[in-house]
This record gives C-alpha cells, sequence and structure tokens, in this order.
C-alpha cells in the first residue's frame, strides 16, 4: 500500500523508520517550540529513544505514515488510534504533520493527508481527528486550505498534563 507520485513515495511507515520518524517529531518538536516561543528544554537523545520505543516495531502506541523522495525521508504524519462511541468505530488522531523545511510548500503535506485519507479504509477508520494550536498559524492556513470544511466551530479541545493531572486527581 503506496502512493507514488514526482519521486515521491508515502506509505505507512515500518520498524525501520522509526529513526527517522523520530529525527522528524525532534524538529517538528523544535520547529513548534521556537514558534510559540517556548525553550528547547528537552533531552534529545532520550526523546529520539522513547519515539523510537514507542513506535512501530516497539510498544505500537503510534502509526505513521512516511513520505520519501528518492529514498530519503522527508516528511510524516504520526498518528493514534482511538474507539469513538458517537459513531463506533476505529477513528485516527492525527498528532503530528511534519516535512522537512527545505521542502515545505511543495504540496507533500497535502499529499501526506491525501494518502492518509486513502489508507483510512485499509485501517477501518471511520473519522480522522486532529487538533491544531490556535497560534500556529502556519498549520492553520494549511488545513484551512486543505480541507475548509474541516473546521468545525462546536468543538473545542481541552487537554491537561503534567501538574494538572495531579490536580485533577486529587480533587476526589
Amino acid at each position: 500500500m503506496a502512493m507514488v507520485a514526482d519521486n515521491i513515495i508515502i506509505q505507512p511507515a515500518d520498524e525501520n523508520d522509526m529513526e527517522y520518524i523520530a529525527q522528524m517529531s525532534l524538529q517538528a518538536l523544535i520547529y513548534s517550540n521556537q514558534q510559540m516561543g517556548l525553550d528547547d528544554d528537552i533531552n534529545h537523545d532520550q526523546y529520539i529513544e522513547k519515539i523510537i520505543n514507542d513506535g512501530v516495531g516497539g510498544l505500537n502506541l503510534y502509526g505513521a505514515i512516511i513520505a520519501k523522495q528518492n529514498n530519503k525521508p522527508v516528511g510524516f504524519i504520526q498518528y493514534s488510534q482511538a474507539y469513538d462511541i458517537k459513531y463506533p468505530g476505529i477513528i485516527a488522531l492525527l498528532n503530528e504533520i511534519f516535512v522537512i523545511e527545505d521542502l515545505r510548500r511543495q504540496k507533500i503535506g497535502i499529499r501526506l493527508m491525501i494518502a492518509m485519507a486513502k489508507f483510512a479504509p485499509h485501517f477501518d477508520w471511520q473519522e480522522i481527528r486532529w487538533n491544531v494550536n490556535r497560534l500556529d498559524i502556519d498549520a492553520r492556513v494549511f488545513f484551512d486550505i486543505l480541507m475548509p470544511e474541516s473546521f468545525k466551530l462546536n468543538n473545542l479541545a481541552y487537554e491537561i498534563t503534567g501538574k494538572e493531572i495531579i490536580s485533577l486527581a486529587a480533587l476526589a
């Protein structure tokens, strides 16, 4: 299962791709933190090791779709799967889409999204969901142009992490 066009092949990632996915994930995180004015206070080696171990061929906690140009990784989508009781079935939660800086604005991100949609029946996904940081203007413009009808004003996303999880648990 792969899509090929203009020397770009897009396919589900396998265990051999996890090192590339981890390296690009780190690039995505650093880029995102820079856009948001956050410091890079992560241990890069630990981060990469965790991404590799948690991915395909490891704990399989997430899946990925990888784009390669002339067999060189140039972008990816990272997703998780969940079950939705509203429309009973498996859904994909798109957690990250990334294209290396030199190849941005060349429609690789669009091709990755199209591939994800084409792979949906194979994975039995009833829906694909994603959230965008409201301050990430690049991502908002990308998704608004790609799928303008995908924005749902009636949905808000909430998240808690670290100390917030501990605070919520302490309410009991």
